[in-house]
């Protein structure tokens, strides 16, 4: 586990164009965005439970219970205005792209652990290239196809795939001890 969230940290970080240290363990992502019946819980490989405090209970448990704090108004997709200027979905509104990605990364539970799964995949993107569950809708809604642009823009809010992701990063962020990871 500690060394596929090494590989897709370092694939979606700028720093990973020239090259990443395996000292990266954590990710430092500002709370942001929700969906409507957005329901992110952790998968069973999330971590090894040995504490009490750090089990899949307890972390679905976390995750119910921040997920008030990271879908405020301001955070979720309804508050992107516009339509989309580049990429796969040239044109469509923004919010839409955003609520899209929140639910193939709510459906396929891709952002369980961490949030660049769903467009990495399991390999990582330096690896094998991306290949996540979410590549598709992610890429609309970063409006590239491009893996290193997409890279670039994870965290960037004004894009419907960053404010998408950041709803993630705030749950995994904020339960990362009960998750274990």
């Amino acid at each position: 586990m500690k060394r596929r969230n090494f590989v897709l940290l370092c694939a979606l970080s700028l720093t990973a164009l020239a090259g990443c240290s395996k000292k990266v363990k954590e990710h430092a992502h500002e709370p942001s965005v929700t969906a409507q019946g957005a329901s992110p819980l952790p998968s069973a490989s999330a971590g090894i439970y040995k504490d009490p405090k750090r089990s899949p209970e307890a972390c679905t448990k976390c995750k119910e219970q921040e997920r008030a704090f990271c879908s405020t108004p301001e955070r979720q997709c309804g508050s992107l205005t516009g339509a989309a200027e580049a990429g796969p979905a040239k044109g469509k509104e923004k919010s839409k792209l955003c609520e899209e990605a929140l639910a193939c990364a709510s459906r396929t539970g891709c952002a369980d652990s961490h949030e660049s799964f769903c467009f990495c995949g399991e390999a990582g993107c330096l690896e094998k290239g991306a290949d996540g569950p979410c590549m598709k809708e992610l890429q609309a809604a970063f409006e590239t196809t491009d893996t290193t642009t997409v890279g670039a823009r994870y965290s960037d809010r004004k894009y419907a795939g960053g404010k998408a992701m950041a709803y993630f990063a705030c749950l995994n962020h904020r339960c990362k001890v009960a998750c274990d990871y």
